[in-house]
């Protein structure tokens, strides 16, 4: 415990040397430190780091510190001085700051989305994941007739991009997103139709990458492939994967795994074979159930947004939230990521159904 502790004012001792070092001494070590403090929580640190090196006309300081204006992270909100800095920065030619002023002028969900899209597919072509992780979002959000039918190559493309650093979160985005794609894809025609094959198969991978990759929801993604899509994969390598469980073997592989969506599932499919037995469940079945049953009572979505400590928080942990934090030059906000672990309303149906159910048992 007193490691921890000494390490900690250690830290925050070097990163307040900083600040008060000579704004030409180290300006890499001193963003860097910046970028630090912002993540570790201590937000007005960074945002002191940064501010010296914002006037020295450094263009990811003065991106970064927008981003700590514009969100009130950390300092006072002032989305005046922001959008000076952000403009600053983008006229410098710093790429992040020009996806943040092209977010924050062009939304996705506005109609301004075409705009959004072509600009955030130019930034995610240069090599910005995250903004290829954005342009997903831009597909997803509210899709029309025609970018259903268009968008199925733009939507592989960014994929590729945004899973190219094998970000298990990402692959596990773009997975179930891609699946989701294909039924959008339905009674649109023969050139929608002639892009499913490809975007079940692309779907099929990035699932099962992102299961290798430790996320258990993944599993679920590929039991509903299994069941709604396996013919699209016919030929493909991954066919075989997916179709070598049922889709009801996948949702207990990801039961197995911890997966909460999955676990609720299974309790309630347990007890209701249980209960039609007619006899007294054993032990084992009984304390099986019980696990799966307290699973879906107490698990629940963690983002719940407070402040704390000057930084964006949630109640209970959700490594996601502070993805606009993560890279050198911040981000305006982060990329859209759905929760793929739980859902409260099966949830409290699994819970009622398993307490009804288990009066048998």
């Amino acid at each position: 415990m007193i490691r921890p502790v000494i390490g900690a004012a250690a830290l925050a001792a070097a990163l307040i040397a900083l600040v008060l070092s000579p704004v030409r001494f180290g300006a890499d070590v001193r963003r860097a430190a910046g970028v630090k403090a912002v993540q570790l929580g201590l937000a007005p640190l960074g945002a002191a780091i940064f501010r010296p090196l914002a006037r020295g006309g450094d263009a990811v300081a003065q991106n970064n510190l927008a981003i700590l204006l514009n969100k009130g992270v950390g300092v006072a909100r002032d989305p005046v001085e922001a959008a000076r800095l952000l403009n600053a920065a983008a006229t410098a030619g710093l790429a992040r700051a020009q996806v943040n002023l092209l977010l924050l002028r062009s939304p996705c969900d506005s109609g301004e989305r075409s705009r959004a899209l072509a600009g955030l597919e130019g930034f995610a072509r240069a090599g910005d994941r995250r903004a290829a992780s954005f342009v997903g979002d831009c597909l997803s959000w509210f899709p029309d007739t025609v970018t259903r039918a268009a968008g199925a190559r733009l939507f592989l493309a960014a994929a590729e991009i945004a899973t190219g650093s094998a970000d298990p979160d990402e692959e596990l985005k773009f997975g179930w997103l891609l699946m989701k794609h294909v039924e959008d894809l339905d009674g649109l025609g023969s050139a929608a139709e002639a892009m499913k094959p490809p975007v079940a198969k692309a779907a099929a991978r990035y699932l099962l990458r992102a299961a290798e990759h430790g996320r258990a929801a993944a599993y679920e993604g590929i039991g509903l492939l299994s069941a709604r899509a396996l013919r699209l994969l016919a030929d493909d390598p991954v066919a075989a994967r997916v179709a070598a469980h049922s889709p009801d073997e996948w949702i207990m592989a990801a039961a197995d795994a911890g997966h909460p969506r999955s676990r609720c599932t299974v309790g309630v499919k347990l007890a209701t074979r249980l209960a039609a037995q007619g006899a007294r469940a054993s032990d084992a079945d009984r304390k099986k159930l019980a696990g799966l049953f307290q699973t879906c009572l107490k698990d629940r979505d963690p983002r719940q947004v407070i402040f704390k400590d000057g930084r964006e928080q949630t109640i209970g942990h959700y490594r996601l939230f502070d993805v606009w934090m993560k890279d050198e030059a911040f981000l305006v906000m982060s990329p859209r990521y759905d929760d793929y672990d739980h859902d409260i309303v099966a949830q409290e149906d699994a819970v009622r159904r398993i307490v009804n159910l288990a009066q048998n048992l």
